[in-house]
């Protein structure tokens, strides 16, 4: 990549854009050009930096998608800053985390979002201000001296960080990812994801990664985004497919099946080239489902991490051949990222595995992510500097490969990360619970369902269902106990003290299957 940094290649490919058709908000029908876009990120780069806020220096960014959404981010690369996302859906003990972690100088919210934000940041006694989308941000907006002559800031490598994201990470509590320039260029730049002419619309937020490079990719390759707030319903999908065109998406499994549901039932059919599936593995009934809906669209299952980016995926629908339509519905998840290498593990031995032998999924990549901000990262490493991403898998002879489930403690529901340890962290506010470990149950559509495994405290007598109304009450609905409360005498440990977890979902195979 340029050696001048992200910053300055986005700045250059808005000027070279110009004055074509950049994105387009799918409620209003607006449309916004590259260089509106571009004077929007000069004038809010020129305000952050005559407020004091200087390279290195943390902001972040919460909000649904709109056309001025990405406009602190990209100001954000193009004056030094570091920007990190949170998504708006959060819980106001989920703001609290993460801004402890990170202390930002600024946070760009959406009003939904605001009071929330606010409540947070004064509970962790930070002075932080806080920019409203639509009422504040607007005077960043303001037209200021020195926006012909502004130059972007040039990193001193392109490894520096040039952005912060938040990811499940394999054990404990969500993690802050370090993430640099050249990484992000090589995800943003995968011939995989788009081409000039496209049209393509990610629901996902700015929390993560897939939505970050789209919009990274939207500048550099010059093709239209279509813009909308977030996934609320499969009818509404099914308007901006026939309204506005749309070529390409990305969609979870989970939206996906509720999206084809709703078109059989209904005896819709919609026209598209490509749909990326990932976030979690989707079933073959699934995927026969959905070609039924989309007889066109190639399906394209792909698999990657925030820490590393895509690590396995298909190709688009012209370069899609029949062995690949054979190995979507085998669930497969495509063939290695250039620049990716790749080994399984045998998860006892650490023996480096064959084709078609299962084991942990073990990487190396220049697009890895620099570390985990203001923590150890060494143990994500093993003893040969390969990055242990915490999913079981295998490779078929062909170097297909294929996802087939975690060794890390992380959950997913909906695509979503949940993690035990925040859940237990609840669990154990409870005045009767003694010791307690989450797990998940596997669910076809959802991912995982979370469960608790309970010791009560001496004296102490009480009803699962009372536990779990308890949790339920305290968390978010994608963090409710949906897999219930099991009471048991001990938990299982091992000779270091840890829950032996491994044993828990053995446990928790065997209930259901009585």
């Amino acid at each position: 990549m340029d050696p001048r940094g992200l910053g300055y290649i986005l700045f250059e490919k808005l000027a070279e854009h110009g004055k074509d058709v950049m994105q387009i908000d799918t409620i209003t029908g607006k449309e916004d050009t590259f260089v509106n876009f571009r004077t929007r990120c000069i004038r809010t780069a020129l305000h952050m930096k005559s407020k004091g806020y200087s390279p290195q220096d943390k902001i972040t960014i919460c909000t649904y998608n709109t056309l001025d959404s990405a406009v602190p981010l990209i100001a954000s690369i193009l004056t030094g800053l570091v920007p990190n996302t949170l998504d708006p859906s959060f819980s106001v003990d989920d703001f609290k985390y993460y801004l402890q972690l990170i202390k930002p100088k600024a946070i760009f919210v959406a009003p939904e979002v605001e009071h929330s934000i606010k409540e947070a940041a004064k509970s962790n006694n930070l002075d932080t201000e806080v920019i409203v989308f639509g009422t504040s941000f607007n005077d960043f907006l303001i037209p200021v001296e020195g926006e012909e002559t502004f130059v972007p800031f040039l990193p001193l490598s392109v490894r520096d960080t040039a952005l912060v994201l938040f990811s499940s990470g394999t054990t404990g509590k969500p993690k802050a990812i370090c993430l640099s320039h050249v990484g992000l260029y090589q995800f943003a730049t995968s011939k995989t994801i788009c081409v000039k002419s496209d049209r393509l619309l990610f629901f996902s937020s700015l929390y993560w990664i897939s939505q970050v490079c789209l919009t990274f990719a939207n500048i550099i390759f010059g093709f239209v985004k279509l813009v909308y707030p977030k996934f609320d319903t499969a009818r509404t999908f099914c308007n901006i497919v026939r309204d506005y065109k749309l070529h390409t998406t990305f969609l979870p499994p989970s939206t996906l099946v509720e999206i084809s549901n709703y078109c059989i039932q209904n005896g819709i059919t919609l026209q598209m080239d490509n749909i990326f599936v990932g976030g979690a593995t989707v079933s073959k009934e699934h995927l026969k489902l959905a070609s039924k809906v989309f007889p066109s669209a190639k399906f394209l299952n792909c698999y990657g991490q925030t820490e590393v980016g895509f690590i396995s995926a298909f190709p688009r629908k012209e370069n899609f051949t029949e062995k690949h339509e054979e190995k979507v519905f085998a669930g497969s998840s495509g063939n290695i990222s250039p620049g990716i290498t790749l080994r399984i593990v045998n998860l006892d031995t650490e023996e480096t595995l064959g084709p078609m032998e299962e084991g942990e999924i073990r990487l190396r990549s220049n697009t890895l992510m620099n570390g985990y901000y203001g923590v150890d990262s060494s143990d994500v490493y093993d003893s040969q500097g390969w990055f242990k991403t915490g999913d079981i898998g295998y490779y078929d002879e062909e170097e297909f490969i294929y996802i087939v489930g975690r060794c890390k403690e992380m959950l997913k529901y909906k695509s979503f990360p949940v993690s035990p340890a925040i859940l237990e962290d609840v669990l154990l506010q409870h005045p009767a619970i003694k010791e307690c470990v989450v797990t998940g149950i596997p669910h076809e559509v959802d991912g995982d369902h979370p469960v608790a495994f309970v010791t009560l405290k001496q004296g102490f007598k009480v009803n699962p269902d009372e536990i779990k109304e308890f949790v339920d009450d305290r968390v978010d609905d994608r963090k409710k106990l949906r897999g219930g409360v099991i009471l048991i005498d001990n938990i299982p440990l091992t000779a270091t003290g840890k829950p032996q977890r491994r044993m828990l979902k053995e446990m928790l195979q065997s209930i259901n299957c009585q």
